[in-house]
């Protein structure tokens, strides 16, 4: 790559070794990425909506 781009000077490997470039994602972050996209957000949300479409379709 290098000598291709000498600027660049190393691989942005974060998915390997969790040092994220931006330094802003830490373990609070990842979990808190992980509670939304878990199975009971999940089904709340789809409980949500389920809800909001009959109260849209009752009028």
């Amino acid at each position: 790559m290098r000598e291709e781009n000498p600027d660049i000077t190393q691989f942005e490997c974060s998915v390997f070794n969790g040092i994220y470039v931006t330094k802003d994602v830490d373990q609070s972050y990842l979990e808190y990425l992980e509670s939304l996209r878990s199975d009971d957000a999940k089904a709340l949300r789809g409980q949500t909506e389920a809800e909001n479409l009959e109260l849209h379709n009752e009028g």
